[in-house]
């Protein structure tokens, strides 16, 4: 699911594994980085929220569980946790039109994602970012922040990441 969603496609990511990561949700002790699962599936439910009008409810309710598990971590080690807190926040609020509030917590999860050293969060939280700024009409800023994931994707060494980004950018 994790890969599908970094490559863009989360609906496919979600159609084929959600049944498989829902029974992982709630027996964390099964397996090594749980943190990694429970990240990328809000991620996916928030993104498949979007595109999914009748089923909106439903995989917020599913990426809100999941923002509240990251919260509780969060509390713990925000060195870990804040970065993607902040993310999957952030796209929660773009949902539901909070968009002051989103535009704060996509800025703070770039800032701590980036101070923490996690790389793959910073660059999701710069494209996130990017795209949202494109929805609210603020293309110039958009490109501007999805040249900027391009740019962390490719010294994360994500080649087939940024050869997507590329070409979409380049459109």
């Amino acid at each position: 699911m994790a890969i599908l969603y970094v490559l863009g496609e989360p609906e496919k990511g979600y159609d084929e594994h959600a049944k498989g990561c829902e029974p992982l949700l709630s027996n964390h002790s099964a397996f090594g980085d749980f943190s990694v699962v429970v990240f990328f599936y809000g991620m996916t439910c928030a993104e498949v929220a979007r595109k999914r009008p009748k089923q909106k409810r439903n995989l917020m309710r599913k990426a809100s569980r999941c923002h509240d598990q990251l919260g509780q971590w969060s509390a713990h080690s925000p060195s870990n946790f804040l970065g993607k807190t902040l993310l999957l926040e952030a796209e929660l609020l773009s949902l539901r039109g909070q968009h002051n509030e989103a535009h704060q917590k996509y800025a703070c999860a770039i800032s701590m994602s980036k101070d923490s050293g996690f790389y793959l969060t910073s660059a999701l939280a710069h494209e996130r970012m990017g795209r949202w700024k494109m929805r609210q009409n603020q293309a110039g800023e958009g490109l501007k922040l999805l040249g900027k994931a391009l740019q962390i994707f490719d010294e994360f060494g994500a080649d087939a990441k940024v050869s997507l980004l590329s070409e979409e950018i380049d459109r």
